[in-house]
């Protein structure tokens, strides 16, 4: 096969692997991947002509060995309305949340992606990785330590300076959370008679934070150069930009003094509403129908999962509907990524359910999928798939100390050698080690590949903290351990749910009484940002701040400064907080939680926090 112009052999070996091991993937969604993957871009017509030249290119099929049942997606009428756009927006096969691409044939070293950097490129290119993830050969030489030390001092020499406002950090977190683009810049440009820039994303968000912050008029915004806002919105990045960024925001700031007194106003109040309703619209679960009429449910975010038709409750567990349904498909309908699961069920052993969902990925006959139904926060059915492939499904699941296969499992990696392993994302060092174990054929009817087990320690000379068990037969431990540790990086760690600083029922009651003034008096963009605080405090802060006042969590936990580092494919975001400070505990509380929500900012870059 002649190399493909424009694309490099191994990209070329990517998109026929992927495509062999997944027969229904499209053009489209061959190219969003490899695109994401390499991070360049390949275009459709690139794609089509690797798989003409593969022979390839014949109609939609399945993966071998899958029934030929078709993947039917319908909603209830009621909630047609409610949902349509943000089901569009989802689109079912998009990489949203850029989790581990895992084609199911073992592929190169260098094919593997890598989830906190860059694809190394193969030696012989002459390219090094811009990223400052260690290689596979450092994690195991001797050095190991003195790398990790020189990507500290590395890392202490670079940065952008935050003075003030680093904590707003937290609200742009929530603002990603709940949307892949701007909707304020959505909602912007429907309604302005000029066309826009590129970056006018960024402007409008600027827009909208400096009305949090009471800015009435262009005038004063020259006050915040250097804030954290300025940095975060990425507003005037460029030289080149910054003319036009500035011009932009100030026809903005003109644009809301002749719009709110304009016919306009009541078709962009009606058009905001909408966005907002379905913006924050939370997808509490799934609910699975197996073959045998039996029962599976989880919880959206995947912490765990249970037998039954009811959900399992865990704190902060919904998501937003753009993202839960980005994940279902991803992950469970047609598995382009492997489900990652937090835990298995069952506090000191596992649950029958574990089995029963074991058995559900590996595809066997009576526990195979017949329909996925989608429940909201209020527990009412939103949406269904009533039609499902037949396939088998890669997982992974974390396995805790107190239950009793953590020590069955921990035997089968004794003889194994433990090596180190550096998260970048959490800026700590582990120990694995990895083996296979026949431990599922024996509880599995019909299972019959030995699953791949991974056993972390915090502290080599003591137990280990937990387990990583997989069906996916791809890629190195290393993959494995990075895979899990992206979407759950705080290894057997509890938080703390009550907050050490604890707002008195004067300031609750203060507070809830100034926010309800400030969205009586105020327009359309307060009450945004007042909705996105609201989402802030309740998915990252402890309970007692929903009700605190919004002045003294500006100045206070908004108001912190630190140190921004930006790179092609992570943001992250150090914050300077004194260690005697009573606000620290529950700062340390929301980084945790930023960092296990899986985070993108609009250009696809996981965001990390460090305290």
């Amino acid at each position: 096969m002649g190399v493909i112009h424009k694309l490099r052999e191994d990209i070329v070996s990517f998109i026929i692997t992927f495509k062999k091991n997944n027969p229904s993937l499209g053009v489209r969604q061959l190219a969003v991947l490899t695109s994401d993957h390499f991070h360049i871009q390949v275009s459709k017509s690139s794609v089509n002509s690797v798989l003409q030249r593969a022979a390839l290119s014949s109609s939609v099929g399945r993966r071998p060995g899958a029934s030929a049942r078709s993947e039917k997606f319908s909603i209830p009428e009621d909630k047609k309305k409610q949902i349509s756009k943000s089901m569009g927006e989802a689109g079912f096969l998009k990489e949203e949340e850029k989790l581990p691409l895992r084609p199911d044939d073992p592929v190169k070293d260098e094919e593997i992606a890598l989830l906190e950097g860059p694809v190394e490129e193969k030696p012989d290119e002459g390219k090094t990785s811009k990223e400052e993830l260690p290689s596979k050969e450092i994690l195991e030489s001797q050095n190991f330590t003195a790398h990790v030390e020189a990507l500290h001092r590395g890392k202490a020499s670079q940065g952008v300076p935050i003075s003030d406002g680093g904590g707003f950090v937290f609200l742009k977190a929530a603002q990603w959370d709940v949307s892949e683009r701007s909707l304020i810049a959505e909602l912007f440009t429907k309604h302005i008679k000029t066309s826009v820039s590129g970056h006018f994303d960024s402007v409008s968000d600027m827009f909208l934070f400096f009305k949090f912050l009471g800015v009435e008029s262009f005038d004063h915004i020259s006050d915040y150069r250097g804030h954290g806002l300025w940095v975060l919105n990425d507003f005037c990045n460029s030289g080149a930009n910054e003319n036009k960024d500035l011009l932009e925001l100030q026809e903005l700031f003109q644009w809301e003094n002749t719009i709110c007194n304009s016919p306009s106003m009541p078709n962009l109040i009606m058009e905001y509403n909408r966005i907002k309703e379905q913006t924050f619209l939370e997808v509490k679960g799934f609910k699975f129908l197996l073959e045998d009429r039996s029962e599976l449910a989880m919880d959206a975010s995947m912490v765990s999962f249970g037998g039954g038709g009811r959900i399992p409750l865990f704190s902060c567990s919904s998501l937003p509907i753009h993202k839960a349904m980005a994940r279902l498909s991803n992950c469970l309908i047609s598995n382009i990524q492997s489900a990652i699961f937090h835990k298995g069920p069952g506090e000191t052993r596992f649950d029958r359910a574990f089995y029963d969902m074991v058995a559900v990925f590996e595809n066997i006959s009576g526990k195979r999928i017949l329909r996925v139904t989608v429940v909201d926060q209020k527990d009412e059915e939103i949406a269904e798939f009533s039609t499902v492939p037949f396939q088998k499904r890669t997982f992974l699941v974390g396995i805790r100390p107190k239950q009793k296969e953590f020590e069955e499992l921990t035997k089968s990696v004794k003889g194994a050698g433990k090596r180190p392993f550096y998260h970048t994302g959490t800026d700590k060092i582990v120990h694995f080690a990895e083996t296979r174990t026949n431990f599922m054929t024996g509880q599995v009817k019909e299972s019959k590949e030995d699953f791949r087990v991974i056993m972390v320690w915090k502290d080599e000379e003591k137990d280990p903290c937990w387990g990583v068990l997989t069906n996916q037969q791809s890629g190195s431990g290393e993959d494995i351990l990075k895979a899990y540790m992206s979407q759950w990086p705080y290894l057997g760690e509890t938080l703390q749910e009550d907050p050490v600083l604890v707002l008195s029922r004067d300031t609750q009651d203060q507070g809830a009484k100034e926010e309800e003034e400030r969205k009586k008096d105020s327009g359309i963009f307060i009450d945004f940002i007042g909705a996105l605080q609201e989402y802030c405090q309740k998915q990252f802060f402890p309970p007692a701040y929903a009700r605190g006042d919004i002045d003294r969590l500006v100045a206070s936990i908004y108001g912190t400064p630190g140190i921004y580092w930006g790179t092609e494919n992570s943001l992250r975001v150090f914050l300077d907080v004194e260690k005697g400070s009573e606000y620290r505990k529950d700062l340390e509380y929301a980084v945790k939680k930023v960092n296990a929500r899986h985070i993108l900012d609009y250009s696809g870059r996981r965001l990390w926090l460090e305290i």
